[in-house]
């Protein structure tokens, strides 16, 4: 998939029939979350395992140092019907997407059952007797 950002505007381009039928269902649900009220707006959207980000503020708030949030950290797994945790107060000049400090853990690899062994694992146990 191709993802496109230019100013305010992100545009997401798949490159086949799946990409394309994922980011419908996607693009559904993110409408459904939004609400019914008009000026309600999405600002930022990841799908970094992690993510952190850099709150910029702006107009009568540019004063102000960047807010650096842990996003994990700031909000738990909750329904897309849920209401979202507020960021904070001031105004908003720019939300910045910072590298990752934390990574999901690797998964372990499966051992593959290799032909050379032997197969002298005990039977499963059963609950009922046999008649």
């Amino acid at each position: 998939m191709k993802i496109r950002i230019d100013k305010d505007l992100v545009t997401f381009t798949p490159e086949h029939a799946a990409e394309a039928a994922e980011l419908e269902a996607l693009w559904i649900k993110m409408g459904n979350c939004l609400g019914e009220n008009k000026d309600n707006r999405l600002i930022w959207f990841s799908e970094t395992a992690f993510p952190r980000i850099q709150v910029m503020f702006g107009g009568n708030d540019n004063f102000r140092e960047p807010l650096v949030i842990e996003v994990d950290e700031f909000i738990g797994v909750k329904s897309f019907k849920a209401r979202g945790k507020r960021l904070t107060t001031f105004e908003i000049d720019e939300i910045i997407e910072l590298e990752p400090t934390k990574f999901p853990p690797e998964p372990e690899p499966v051992e593959e059952p290799t032909a050379d062994t032997p197969d002298d694992e005990p039977e499963q146990l059963s609950l009922f007797t046999e008649e």
